[in-house]
């Protein structure tokens, strides 16, 4: 059994490593066609996706001796330890030097100053041991905070990227958490994956653990729903559920406002995973899985609609301003502006020079676009407020549940959606 099978998931990358992993092992075969294992391998991608697990696995299965090297001292004094690290490798070699969460080996831009001590000690000691059977093996969150000169081909060049696990690929990995848990039946792995997507291997895990904690103090025989529910609230989106009396007009208008943001992703065919409230807080969540990688205009565009459609459901259903929307407001500008200016988007006339703004722009420029942006803006507004005057009974289903249950999660729409289709 390999050391790779322990992992769940993550196919194309587990498929990279075991290859890596062979030629470690089998030098001899690759030799006799003539070819070589390229010299280095840099694992990078957000914090919690589970590169250092992989590193280690595929240590473990090489089988060869490995030689760690992590920030665990003043810069001078871990200068020479990246020295001493290659040096003990060669000495023992073949070998592994794993250089773990690389970018954190200095704190300062590295862009701006490539000739960085302790990564100019990286470049040297590769370079030393070029020709003696040392591999090496880095992770990094940051690759911004690495020196081009080090990323190379023939350095750092050979690179695998991690993202958050697929939908499917999680409902497998919390299934994992969750075995050996007294897990009630009324969530499946699949329904808490669709409202976790795009989450963390340690999001994933951290959410089970917590509905444990939840149902433990509960003095609960089992982890039901409900402790998932808050578990996710609590620990993503930092909702916390508020016992304290809410004034009846402030709850139904913070319940509106998730209902319409609901209401136009629906329209839009995007899922979602879970709509929550605080209304003694004032905070709220519509977490939308959006799983596009290249997004069109007209999805920037759609999404900008749905992030406006909170403000529009207050207003239509109580003919008032919404006052707890600048945070969407700015969300759906800050995308369109981005779009405009850096892409072009509706014309080269509305790009900035040089993609980002400064006092070298023309002026009537800077004019044009913040006039064009914010009539786009306006158009946004008033086609969510429109899918929300033809859906207005799903509106009103949405928001009356939510003031009932506080929140509402994948399953929950799948339901709704059955007694009032989107029009």
């Amino acid at each position: 059994m390999s050391a790779f099978d322990n992992i769940i998931g993550y196919r194309r990358e587990k498929e990279e490593l075991i290859r890596m992993c062979d030629a470690l092992q089998h030098p001899e075969k690759y030799e006799a066609l003539g070819v070589r294992l390229p010299p280095a391998l840099l694992l990078y991608g957000a914090p919690g996706l589970g590169k250092t697990l992989f590193a280690n696995t595929l240590i473990e299965e090489s089988g060869l001796p490995c030689f760690a090297c992590r920030k665990d001292r003043a810069d001078g004094d871990f200068v020479a330890s990246i020295a001493e690290t290659f040096s003990n490798a060669a000495a023992n070699a073949p070998s592994i030097v794993f250089l773990d969460d690389m970018d954190k080996f200095a704190e300062d831009n590295l862009q701006q100053d490539s000739n960085k001590e302790e990564f100019a000690t990286i470049q040297s000691c590769m370079e030393n041991v070029r020709g003696k059977r040392v591999f090496v093996l880095a992770t990094a969150n940051d690759i911004e905070n690495i020196p081009e000169s080090l990323m190379r081909v023939g350095r750092l060049g050979r690179q695998i990227e991690f993202s958050a696990p697929s939908e499917s690929d999680a409902a497998e990995i919390i299934r994992h958490y969750c075995c050996g848990k007294p897990i009630s039946k009324e969530m499946s792995a699949e329904t808490l994956a669709r409202i976790l997507n795009g989450k963390s291997c340690a999001v994933l895990e951290e959410v089970v653990n917590e509905a444990g904690l939840l149902a433990g103090y509960e003095n609960s025989s089992e982890i039901g729903r409900d402790h998932l529910i808050r578990a996710v609230l609590q620990t993503v989106f930092q909702i916390v559920p508020n016992d304290e009396p809410t004034d009846a007009r402030r709850k139904s208008l913070m319940a509106y406002h998730e209902a319409g943001h609901a209401v136009a992703a629906l329209s839009f065919g995007q899922k979602i995973g879970i709509i929550s409230y605080n209304a003694y807080d004032l905070v709220g969540v519509c977490a939308v899985n959006n799983a596009k990688v290249m997004m069109t205009f007209r999805d920037i565009l759609n999404d900008a609609t749905v992030s406006l459609a909170g403000k529009a459901a207050v207003e239509l259903k109580f003919g008032e301003a919404d006052n707890g929307c600048g945070k969407d407001i700015g969300e759906a500008t800050e995308r369109i502006r981005g779009a405009m200016t850096k892409n072009c988007a509706v014309g080269f006339g509305y790009g900035y020079d040089r993609h980002s703004y400064d006092n070298r722009q023309a002026w009537d420029r800077v004019e044009s676009i913040s006039r064009k942006l914010y009539d786009i803006i306006d158009d946004c507004y008033q086609k969510a407020m429109c899918i929300l005057k033809s859906n207005v009974e799903l509106l009103d289903a949405i928001a009356s549940e939510l003031q009932t249950r506080s929140a509402l999660i994948a399953d929950d729409f799948d339901e709704m959606l059955l007694a009032h289709p989107i029009k």
